[in-house]
């Protein structure tokens, strides 16, 4: 597959970010006609006087502004990712009013010279900051479903550290305020049979979704534990979809069959001679839990490698 991803809509960030996921080293050119629009329809915004700026649209142009600073200054505070500070210009269209910004602007031409981790970071907030209606708290819950049931089994690391990403701007009061605010204002400004669309998309914003802007408490419901002994390897499977698997036994571990994609050919070699031989190996095993429960293992390293790194 091609490393080069042509950004000509913003479907295109989402499909980026679901590659950067499985490690792809990915390199972006960007149309010139990728935008960000807010468009407006019914009550006041039936035809819409577009040389007339009320109190209300410029709450919102306002609200786009003050939280794309705010979004900026903690990209910069807390994950060291440097985008500039700059004015986000507004045109207002004719029809039903129409909103549109360049405010995708500063953060694709940075995003070139990024590397994977902080790509992650940008594309997550941009797609939930521009790209559509989302909430803060809906969005992270659906990507984490979506990069798990896209991961790629070959490269489990890149998968672990996607969803590290996740976890991290879960907790991450300030930054989901920013990107909840301006949809929270343009929710305070609607009146009865008055919508907005962002980016033409076909769910609408109305006055009745206030509270779906709000601050929630977001907990990372995947956690992992590293262990390491001596196991009885039992037999090996290969799936369907090149997935490779041991099946292993240690007295209060029980028998488990653990994923291992991510160890060398040469190591799994090892541990199928020990089935012939019913020979023990030590080996490092990942536990994946989902709200505490196993949900799934694989091996880390067959640990008698680490011990003779250690003493060469």
């Amino acid at each position: 597959m091609s490393n080069e991803v042509n950004v000509t809509s913003l479907q295109d960030l989402e499909n980026i970010l679901v590659r950067l996921s499985k490690g792809d080293d990915i390199e972006v050119k960007i149309s010139d006609d990728i935008r960000h629009s807010i468009k407006f329809q019914g009550g006041r915004f039936n035809n819409y006087d577009i040389s007339v700026i009320n109190a209300d649209i410029a709450k919102v142009v306002l609200a786009y502004q003050q939280n794309f600073t705010k979004i900026v200054k903690n990209l910069n505070l807390q994950y060291n990712i440097d985008l500039q500070e700059d004015l986000i210009n507004f045109k207002m269209q004719e029809g039903s009013l129409e909103l549109v910004s360049d405010l995708l602007k500063p953060f694709l031409e940075e995003f070139k010279n990024m590397q994977s981790h902080d790509k992650m970071i940008v594309l997550i907030v941009l797609i939930i900051c521009i790209v559509g209606y989302y909430a803060f708290s809906r969005y992270m819950n659906y990507l984490t479903e979506k990069l798990n049931r896209e991961r790629d089994i070959a490269n489990i690391q890149a998968h672990q550290e996607a969803l590290r990403v996740i976890g991290d701007l879960k907790a991450n009061k300030a930054i989901q305020e920013a990107i909840n605010e301006p949809k929270q204002t343009i929710t305070t400004i609607l009146k009865d049979n008055e919508k907005a669309f962002v980016n033409n998309t076909q769910t609408a914003i109305t006055k009745e979704n206030k509270d779906d802007y709000k601050f929630r408490e977001l907990v990372d419901t995947t956690t992992t534990e590293d262990i390491e002994g001596e196991f009885v390897i039992l037999g090996y499977e290969k799936t369907g979809d090149n997935n490779k698997k041991f099946k292993i036994s240690k007295q209060g571990f029980g028998i488990k069959w653990v994923g291992a994609n991510i160890i060398s050919a040469e190591d799994r070699l090892k541990l199928a001679l020990a089935i012939e031989n019913e020979q023990s190996v030590k080996l490092n095993i990942r536990i994946i839990k989902e709200y505490s429960k196993e949900k799934e293992f694989m091996i880390l390293n067959l640990a008698s490698n680490q011990n003779q790194n250690k003493e060469q």
